[in-house]
């Protein structure tokens, strides 16, 4: 799948929102559109969603022109910023919504595949007034996942949630880049978020594209970043020099930004516990290994060893908000 944008025009009023964009996404990218409020970020994405029209352009996907097919028809899977779930509908219902506007029926077994990826089987029969910020936000990544689309356009998705609902939530947009098979353009005013998922980066201002590239060039030059010096930092491209597989066979290194996050073997411990508000103390701790594909019962042999050394074995059944700091960080530590 590609994505191609050539000099797109759009005015609202007497004002020009964007000026002869160019764009360009090709399968497998996640490429991040950065920049600050009003720069004509959410607008390109509408535009090529079709919620709007340009003054003058092309928009083209696998080489077929867009500029006058209908929302509808165009095969581009929607998250935005507010979830737009619909009220009077559960989770499962709302899931199945996503298939049924694009004319389409989903398997059982892709719905069950996007459901499990998500975490969120044990929401199905709820209604999103139930949900927490970062619940609605999967089941929106989920709907957009089951409409079967070529492209999906992610406007600002973790804006109206806060820092724990987004550490929850970011993980299962990496797994998105990683596994959907889906390319990504990604609107966010973060350089932390853009730096964690993009491949590329597409700064704009006042409608025109100021600096592209890879992340790690673009999200060091402070002149391009919507809050200047204070968000610009270095992002580290890292050289495995050997591993231990689980054969015991030590190996030579791999280009890190290569390999998909979950096969990088590498741990991490935040600040903030990263937990899983919806799973247990032995949920979370397992989650990794999950990822992984350790099986079940030797999942559970290890977490039940990592419990005991950490003093959680009387914690296993709880979840997250019934511990206490320190019992967090060591669930996290475990985990």
């Amino acid at each position: 799948m590609t994505l191609q944008l050539r000099a797109i025009n759009k005015s609202f009023g007497k004002r020009q929102i964007l000026d002869h964009l160019d764009l360009d996404v090709a399968n497998g990218e996640c490429v991040a559109l950065l920049g600050a409020s009003g720069c004509g970020k959410s607008t390109a994405l509408r535009l090529i969603a079709g919620l709007d029209q340009p003054d003058q352009g092309s928009i083209r996907i696998n080489g077929a022109e867009m500029v006058d097919v209908p929302a509808e028809q165009r095969r581009v899977g929607m998250v935005f910023q507010s979830y737009a779930l619909f009220p009077h509908l559960t989770v499962r219902q709302n899931l199945k919504f996503g298939a049924w506007f694009a004319g389409r029926r989903a398997r059982p077994s892709e719905f069950d595949r996007v459901v499990d990826m998500l975490g969120i089987g044990q929401l199905l029969n709820r209604r999103p007034g139930a949900l927490s910020g970062g619940e609605k936000q999967r089941v929106a990544i989920g709907r957009a996942l089951l409409s079967a689309p070529r492209l999906i356009l992610a406007d600002e998705p973790l804006a109206a949630l806060d820092a724990p609902r987004k550490a929850e939530i970011m993980p299962y947009f990496e797994r998105l880049r990683d596994e959907a098979g889906v390319p990504i353009l990604y609107v966010s005013h973060s350089a932390s978020e853009v730096a964690r998922l993009a491949t590329t980066v597409v700064a704009l201002d006042e409608g025109r594209v100021i600096r592209q590239g890879p992340a790690a060039e673009v999200l060091g030059d402070p002149s391009v970043l919507p809050t200047g010096a204070r968000d610009a930092g270095a992002v580290l491209t890292a050289r495995i020099a050997a591993q231990r597989q689980r054969d015991g066979r030590v190996v030579g290194g791999r280009v890190v930004n290569e390999v998909a996050p979950k096969d990088r073997d590498i741990a991490m411990v935040f600040q903030n516990y990263a937990l899983y508000p919806h799973m247990t103390v032995e949920g979370n701790m397992g989650f990794s290994m999950r990822l992984a594909g350790v099986p079940k019962k030797e999942r559970r042999a290890k977490v039940l060893e990592a419990a005991k050394i950490l003093q959680l074995e009387p914690l296993l059944d709880r979840k997250p908000k019934a511990l206490s700091g320190g019992q967090r960080q060591r669930v996290a530590i475990g985990r």
